[in-house]
């Protein structure tokens, strides 16, 4: 189908939307919670009880989305495909989904592109709960397959936050956890795609970094802590091409760029006027943040030159110090809900619209100086630049 709204191109962006039918328009306690894309498939989770996860395939050059299929699956938080290892045609897919209980189902869709698909198997389950106690703390329920490039663990190995408390399963052969740690403070995480291992994690803590490859029975990783002023930080994401940089949303709804191997962040972003709630990487220089407020900004850091101090970046550029890096798009009424990218193009999610958001050409708002202020820093291999971070081993609390 093509989309029902589609903006004019302005300030190096062009969206489309969609209208998700996920239930009862009267219902205020009925709309759209999680996104996960595959390629060219795109899964929608809902809060309704019936056909509350639907499948779309999604053409980002033709601008089309046609619907696929549906089931049934209540109380879905998050949604996360796994990689494709099983069947190289794409009849058969695998899919984690999450659950307010705590449960999170591995089921399989065979014949996803078939009008004749009739049920999904739902193969095995990860019961978070029975892990933890009455007394555990935290609404957060984070799951995520660890990244296709990792050798430290087993190909669709799951990784998950449940209460406070850090989990790794083995998807393929047991509904036990490997591991399971507590984490006082932590909100979400993120894994490193170009970095076997490497995990952050954001919390009250700030951002702390993991070694995943040091895991044993009795610890399940080394830590070292990067924090900017004692921020409080609630997402991170990792960069798709640099394996040293990630973004994190801070509590007071701005964003830092890092680099791992300084103390401080290479810059922060500020544009949001409420918490931000996605943040993604599409490309080593674009990066997009959604939040509560609506809005979705697009950050160009292309031209953005980073000195010995955080760089200011903002959609306004109020002064010589602020570089106007960022352009504004209102996207939705009720809030960004999740952000992901498919070739290059940007796909959001509010509690009714998926929308598709094209990055045009357009010139750099400020011309790059003739004298670069950039520290350079050793290309270190992630083995050494882990030992020469203050590492330690924090008191975690470790259950097997």
């Amino acid at each position: 189908m093509y989309p029902i709204d589609e903006s004019p191109m302005q300030e190096g962006l062009q969206s489309s939307y969609w209208k998700i039918d996920y239930g009862s328009p009267l219902n205020p306690y009925e709309f759209l919670n999680s996104l996960d894309v595959s390629q060219d498939l795109v899964a929608v989770g809902s809060s309704s009880s019936l056909q509350n996860i639907k499948i779309f395939s999604l053409d980002t050059e033709k601008n089309l989305l046609g619907y696929l299929t549906s089931f049934s699956a209540p109380n879905v938080c998050s949604i996360k495909w796994l990689h494709n290892v099983l069947d190289e045609t794409n009849d058969l897919n695998l899919m984690v989904t999450g659950h307010t209980n705590g449960i999170a189902n591995l089921s399989l869709i065979s014949n996803i592109r078939s009008a004749n698909l009739t049920h999904v198997d739902l193969i095995k389950q990860f019961n978070h709960r029975k892990h933890t106690s009455s007394t555990d703390i935290g609404e957060n329920f984070q799951i995520e397959i660890s990244p296709k490039s990792w050798k430290s663990c087993l190909t669709n190995s799951m990784m998950s936050i449940y209460k406070e408390s850090i989990f790794l399963w083995d998807t393929s052969r047991s509904s036990s956890p490997l591991y399971r740690n507590k984490a006082r403070g932590i909100k979400s995480f993120g894994a490193s795609e170009n970095n076997d291992g490497l995990v952050a994690f954001a919390g009250s803590f700030g951002i702390r970094l993991f070694d995943m490859r040091s895991a044993t029975q009795t610890d399940l990783c080394t830590s070292t802590y990067l924090s900017y002023k004692h921020t409080k930080t609630r997402l991170i994401e990792w960069s798709p091409q640099n394996p040293y940089q990630l973004c994190a949303a801070v509590e007071n709804n701005s964003i830092q760029l890092w680099d791992i191997r300084k103390q401080q962040p290479l810059a922060t972003m500020d544009g949001h006027s409420s918490a931000i709630t996605a943040v993604e990487w599409v490309s080593e220089n674009s990066i997009f943040t959604g939040a509560k407020d609506g809005r979705i900004i697009y950050w160009n850091m292309k031209d953005v030159v980073f000195r010995d101090s955080p760089v200011k970046c903002s959609i306004e550029g109020k002064d010589y110090e602020s570089y106007q890096c960022g352009t504004s798009i209102e996207s939705s009424k009720t809030g960004i809900i999740n952000l992901n990218s498919s070739n290059g193009k940007l796909i959001s999610l509010d509690d009714s619209y998926i929308g598709l958001h094209r990055e045009s050409v357009q010139q750099s708002l400020r011309k790059p100086s003739n004298h670069s202020d950039v520290t350079l820093v050793e290309q270190a291999p992630l083995d050494k630049l882990m030992r020469q971070l203050n590492l330690y081993i924090d008191d975690i609390e470790t259950y097997i």
